[in-house]
């Protein structure tokens, strides 16, 4: 695996998604990343927003 830091936005949210669906957490990419991915970075967002579509407890969520 390349280090995040080189990864494109896209990369990362497939990577963050990862994590939490190995946790047993769906979530779903949401705002303005999805824009940037949708218009091929004619608009650009700074953050990756993301639903928790099982309504997981905080507790549940893998570690930052």
């Amino acid at each position: 695996m390349k280090p995040i830091s080189s990864m494109t936005r896209v990369e990362v949210a497939a990577y963050i998604s990862s994590a939490f669906q190995q946790e047993g957490i769906r979530v779903i990419l949401s705002g303005g990343a999805c824009v940037s991915i949708y218009s091929e970075d004619k608009y650009v967002s700074m953050d990756l927003d993301f639903i928790n579509a099982d309504f997981a407890k905080r507790h549940q969520l893998p570690p930052r």
